[in-house]
C-alpha cells in the first residue's frame, strides 16, 4: 500500500484506488479535534498537498472561521450562526447552559460568550473537490448540542459559508499528531 505525507500528521498509508477515509486527531488550544481526509478513486501525494495547508495551518485557518463565524452573527439576522446561538441561548435551562459553558450563574450569558466558547470539533478534507474542500466543524459542546457550525472553504482557503447541521458523523480515533 503507498505511503502519503501531510504535515503535522506524517506518513500514512492509503490504497490507491479505493474510496477511503483516514482519520486522526490533532490537538489545537488544548483540545483534540478529530480529522477525516476523505478519497474518492485515485489518491496521489499531489492530490492530498492540496489539503497539506488546512493541516499545516489548523491555527490559522480556525481563527478565519472564528472571525467568519462573529461577522456572520453581528452582520446577517438571518444567518445560521444567530439561529444555532438563539436555539442554545433560547433553551428552557439556562442554568444548564451556564454550566456547561463553565460560567457562573450570575454570569451573563450573551452572543459574545457563547461565541468565545464554540470550538472546532472536526475537519473534514475533501482532496478531490475543488468547491468544498474543507469543513471545519464547531460546537459550544457534544455532550450539550447535536448541532453543529459547519464553515465550508473552498480549495483556495477562501470561506465559502457556514452552516447549522445535525452532527451524525460518530467520533472517530485513528493517529494522532499534536500542533
Amino acid at each position: 500500500m503507498p505511503t502519503f505525507t501531510l504535515p503535522v500528521i506524517g506518513s500514512f498509508e492509503l490504497q490507491p484506488d479505493v474510496d477511503e477515509v483516514f482519520d486522526a486527531a490533532l490537538d489545537l488550544r488544548g483540545r483534540r479535534v478529530s480529522l477525516d481526509i476523505n478519497v474518492y478513486g485515485a489518491v496521489t501525494q499531489r492530490l492530498l498537498d492540496g489539503v497539506a495547508g488546512f493541516v499545516g495551518n489548523l491555527a490559522d485557518f480556525d481563527q478565519s472561521a472564528r472571525d467568519f463565524l462573529r461577522y456572520d452573527f453581528e452582520q446577517n439576522n438571518e444567518s445560521s450562526v444567530r439561529l444555532y446561538i438563539e436555539h442554545h441561548l433560547g433553551t428552557p435551562a439556562p442554568n444548564d447552559v451556564r454550566a456547561f459553558l463553565g460560567v457562573a450563574t450570575s454570569q451573563t450569558v450573551d452572543a459574545n460568550l457563547f461565541l468565545s466558547k464554540m470550538y472546532l470539533c472536526r475537519v473534514g478534507l475533501y482532496p478531490g473537490n475543488q468547491n468544498e474542500c474543507a469543513l471545519f466543524d464547531y460546537t459550544v459542546g457534544e455532550r450539550l448540542t447535536q448541532y453543529v457550525i459547519v464553515v465550508r472553504f473552498d480549495s483556495e482557503g477562501v470561506i465559502l459559508s457556514a452552516e447549522m447541521e445535525v452532527e451524525i458523523l460518530p467520533r472517530r480515533q485513528g493517529m494522532h499528531a499534536s500542533l
